[in-house]
């Protein structure tokens, strides 16, 4: 299909009586070429009508002048007479819209996360669809006066947009429309398999119950004239099955004894056997489908408080798994092209040995790419549904739209044996006193996974409070950001969380990325107020007189919410360095080091404490498009000096060192997540001058961290390296919070063979 793009100001469109044809939209609009999928403002930034590089300096915020534009998308099709049914079908539409076939309205939408489909007659065919803004649309919508979003995004909470698109403290408000994914014509036979799922049961002993399910299309009188055939195969294991059809719907179960399991990272292979499932009639096939079937159980053992008796962890097949991994969060501005990031984003989180990925619900629902991607890696899914940090409403219009969006996504996604866990929300339940109240996500959203996936655990919102929050205590999963000071503060060193969804710490872009992205003439204004680094940060405001709130008439907070990042980036540099840079190069030097660092302690201390702790996911793996940010990786695709210190403090075998104890000792670990007993010699040396502090030949029992051997804390830097069944080293800041100077720390990474790690400088 070739499509051509229409936009009016809503003050212009109110004004004409609104078009349903093309050439009615040609009349009151200029047409320009569009892509579809796409958004409209790439339409227009390849007409020439805005910026081309709409991330340079302050240019995306003209993005937010086109809030009110409605959008006309037209084209012609024509439909083959081929035998078959055919289907219009629309896979994302952003996000309401009026749906007008050969100038008759078909349909109207309201949820951008929904696939819509008609049954089309044979022939050529008009198409237009005409997009209401969302910022419009949402004039019409009443938000309860309890409910309530992020400084920014409370017309999100009235719709099923993705939240992010309304600005966001790692995204630009961007509030976008737009055909965003595939507008096709499918051909379907008349008899047809609807939908083909399957589920572990439970496993007993070498034997494992599979029940599969089907939902069959036909006009055929009789239906047990038809059969479903199902077989499968992984390496030199089949099965086959083979069911006389007495219902559409149907409910097939079979035993398998001692198959493939899928396993993630670290604990086996995620093996996936090869499932085609026929629709028969004799010797006739009248349709299949295909998928990839990964046998597992899983558990999410937890208790709600943490604490001494609390737990937070996955038990996949029987066994406790250990989480090392990261969130994933959007990875463009623009929905329609989150995909193309979506290979580049996956290896870089297994380069550093990730085992989970949290989808986070701010965003979009990834495509059937990255799902596919994370079975066949042993990548583990913790899937939020896209709702995120508000206070949505509860009533019936409301419900009825989530309802119709979860039970669609299920279904879509949950023959994945990556997805572990569906989460209702991520950060709801800070937004009120009472959040078992909530009905979104203690009853329906629980109520759409027990029908439609009912053996994945569900968790109702990331973090979960099982009671009034105020007085409920800490939660055994948490969110650990706080203060953001000093990395082994109080608030992170005092931290009782068994698991962590969220944590991280910013880090500087690298010098040849920020001169992508900022002009020259504020290259250097990382430490002043300045519009810039400001819009970057993320920020939709760029005043520095704005004014978010005061007590008692004292000023609080200046600029936008989301400007604290850049003073508060250069204050993190402050706290750990005896010598601030004062120039670009060294506080982007500095500040990658104290993002490394940081990010290293978070995740070795959880490691350490393993048992106690059943994982970490920190924030985040790559940025969505060019800022200053706890992203490990940016926009570019340049790595921060993060990466490398993360990928080390993630391998499946590593030795590290605890925190002093009342002694002033630290004490010397060894984190073996493989499946394997490992024999290793290790030695610790003192970084600067090659004396050795410690050495020894230890066992590491397989699955389990271990304490070794003591020795006392000094100020300076240990090289930790070991050989024989692993290979690797690592390295401990002693006294750390004592702050350190830049050229000593240069001098450790020389000679530890870490300075090559700095990329962009």
């Amino acid at each position: 299909m070739e499509w051509k793009l229409g936009t009016l100001q809503h003050s212009a469109f109110k004004k004409i009586e609104e078009p349903t044809t093309a050439a009615e939209v040609a009349a009151v609009c200029e047409m320009i070429p569009a892509e579809v999928p796409g958004a409209f403002e790439l339409d227009l930034i390849r007409a020439g009508k805005l910026p081309e590089d709409i991330f340079k300096g302050t240019n995306v915020l003209q993005l937010q002048k086109l809030e009110a534009t409605h959008l006309f998308y037209c084209t012609e099709f024509e439909v083959e007479d081929n035998g078959m049914e055919p289907f219009l079908v629309f896979e994302g539409i952003d996000t309401f819209a009026e749906i007008y076939m050969d100038g008759y309205l078909l349909d109207c939408t309201e949820n951008m996360h929904l696939k819509y489909e008609y049954r089309v007659e044979p022939g050529k065919h008009e198409l237009m669809v005409h997009i209401i803004p969302a910022c419009i649309k949402a004039r019409e919508l009443d938000l309860p006066t309890s409910c309530y979003g992020q400084p920014y995004n409370h017309d999100s909470m009235l719709m099923r947009k993705a939240p992010y698109m309304f600005g966001w403290d790692i995204m630009p408000r961007i509030v976008s429309g737009g055909l965003w994914r595939e507008v096709r014509i499918d051909y379907r036979p008349y008899d047809r398999l609807e939908r083909f799922n399957y589920r572990i049961m439970h496993m007993k002993g070498n034997k494992v119950r599979i029940d599969f399910s089907v939902r069959v299309q036909t006009e055929q009188d009789l239906l047990h004239d038809m059969t479903i055939k199902i077989e499968g195969k992984c390496k030199d294991k089949t099965f086959f099955i083979d069911k006389t059809l007495y219902s559409i719907n149907e409910r097939i179960p079979t035993v398998l004894e001692d198959p493939y399991l899928w396993w993630p990272r670290n604990y086996g292979d995620p093996n996936l056997y090869d499932v085609t499932a026929y629709l028969m009639k004799g010797e006739e096939i009248l349709d299949q489908k295909s998928l990839k079937m990964g046998i597992r159980t899983t558990v999410l053992d937890r208790t709600d408080k943490a604490g001494p008796e609390g737990k937070f962890r996955f038990i996949i097949n029987g066994k406790p798994i250990y989480v090392m991994g990261s969130n994933w969060v959007p990875t463009d501005p623009f929905p329609c092209r989150q995909h193309l990031h979506t290979e580049r984003g996956l290896k870089l989180a297994e380069g550093m040995n990730c085992n989970m990925l949290r989808c986070w619900g701010g965003n979009i629902y990834p495509e059937d790419a990255f799902y596919d991607y994370c079975d066949a890696h042993g990548i583990m899914i913790w899937q939020d549904f896209a709702m995120g940090c508000g206070f949505y409403p509860w009533n019936e219009e409301f419900q009825q739209l989530l309802r119709e969006e979860a039970t669609y996504i299920v279904r879509k996604l949950s023959n994945h044996p990556c997805i572990v866990m569906w989460a209702g929300d991520n950060e709801c339940d800070y937004n009120t006193n009472d959040p078992e109240a909530n009905v979104l996500t203690r009853k329906l959203l629980k109520e759409v996974v027990l029908q439609e996936a009912h053996t994945t655990p569900y968790l109702p919102s990331s973090p979960y409070f099982a009671g009034n929050r105020r007085t409920f205590g800490k939660p055994a999963e948490d969110h650990l950001w706080g203060p953001r000071d000093y990395f082994k503060g109080d608030f992170y060193g005092t931290a009782i969380s068994h698991f962590v969804s969220e944590t991280g710490y910013h880090g500087c872009n690298s010098p040849a990325s920020i001169k992508k992205f900022i002009n020259e003439g504020h290259l250097q204004n990382f430490r002043v107020f300045d519009e810039e680094w400001t819009t970057h940060a993320t920020s939709m405001e760029t005043k520095e007189n704005v004014v978010s709130y005061r007590s008692s008439g004292v000023e609080i907070r200046k600029g936008s919410p989301y400007a604290y990042r850049i003073p508060l980036m250069a204050s993190q540099v402050d706290r750990l360095f005896h010598d601030p840079a004062e120039d670009l190069n060294g506080y982007a030097h500095q500040s990658q080091i104290s993002q490394a660092e940081a990010n290293k302690y978070f995740i070795e201390r959880f490691r350490i404490r393993k048992g106690y702790t059943g994982g970490m996911l920190w924030w985040n793996v790559i940025d969505g498009w060019p800022q200053f940010s706890d992203a490990i990786v940016d926009w570019y695709g340049c790595k921060k000096l993060a990466y490398h210190y993360i990928a080390r403090s993630q391998s499946p075998f590593c030795m590290m060192m605890d925190e002093p104890d009342e002694n002033g000792n630290l004490t010397l670990c060894a984190a073996n997540d493989t499946q394997k007993d490992l024999n290793i010699k290790c030695t610790v040396t003192d970084a600067l001058t090659g004396k050795v502090l410690l050495s020894g030949e230890y066992l590491a029992p397989a699955d389990e961290t271990v304490r070794l051997a003591q020795l006392p804390e000094e100020q300076g830097y240990y090289l930790i390296q070991w050989e024989g069944d692993a290979c690797g080293k690592n390295h401990f800041v002693g006294k750390i919070g004592d702050k350190v100077l830049t050229a000593e720390y240069n001098a450790f990474m020389a000679a530890a063979g870490f300075d090559a790690e700095f990329e962009g400088f």
